[in-house]
């Protein structure tokens, strides 16, 4: 039993176990796969900053990478990216996070409860089958 203890001690002091490291957002357009011409997420930026301003502080993000982590799952990735970078107005919870990753062929929404009434889950969806999935 000693020897079990003491073989489980050093193999987990040899295999480095990584946890992926949650992304600081700064912009509303974050591009990390090289997908977006700089005019093209230029305009998204500009735009997205215009619907801040219009909608009274409703934050829509867009976050783009080649890939997630494997050690969560989208929805929990998605979820942390929204929840650390506090997208959205404080109080309001008016944040809207598209994240894709374009090698794996994956994107999710995170729509918080203050803007669901507008974007909701038939909207999402008509938008993302009309648009993400046929450029994928």
């Amino acid at each position: 039993m000693k020897k079990l203890a003491l073989l489980i001690t050093i193999l987990l002091l040899i295999i480095p176990v990584s946890i992926a490291q949650i992304p600081t957002i700064n912009s509303y357009v974050t591009d990390k796969a090289g997908t977006l011409s700089s005019a093209a997420k230029s305009h998204l930026e500009t735009d997205l900053r215009g619907l801040e301003k219009q909608t009274n502080g409703v934050q829509f993000v867009i976050y783009i990478e080649n890939e997630y982590p494997k050690e969560y799952s989208i929805e929990e990735y998605t979820l942390k990216i929204a929840e650390q970078n506090k997208i959205g107005k404080k109080g309001n919870d008016n944040g809207i996070l598209l994240y894709i990753a374009v090698k794996d062929r994956k994107y999710r929404w995170e729509v918080g409860y203050g803007v669901e009434s507008t974007l909701n889950s038939p909207l999402i969806g008509r938008i993302s089958r009309e648009y993400l999935v046929p450029n994928f």
